[in-house]
């Protein structure tokens, strides 16, 4: 999502990108980045992203927390994907959607 301030020539593109996939950009944005003389991220690239809020501490698990049949159909179509069996008890609910959905 590309935003402008304003009464100046400041802009702020941001987005939530969680996939292996390339981000579409709209054309306004390719126009606005072409005309970029200062450039700023506000992510660390040389550092992976913390992930630990996303799994479970060792004594919980996924199927603890979900519904059955939920977890029946979420773990077969987790499978499906060739993602262990671990991994899926290991992590939360919106972070299994995440990577069922870019998987």
């Amino acid at each position: 999502m590309l935003w402008h301030v304003d009464k100046t020539n400041f802009h702020i593109l941001g987005s939530v990108h969680v996939s292996n996939r390339p981000l579409p950009i709209s054309a306004e944005t390719v126009r606005v980045l072409n005309r970029t003389t200062v450039l700023a991220f506000e992510a660390n690239f040389d550092a992976a992203p913390n992930l630990a809020p996303a799994h479970y501490k060792a004594d919980d698990s996924l199927s603890k927390n979900i519904h059955e049949p939920l977890v029946s159909d979420a773990r077969r179509l987790w499978l499906e994907l060739g993602i262990s069996r671990e991994e899926f008890e290991g992590i939360r609910p919106w972070w299994a959607a995440v990577r069922r959905m870019n998987a």
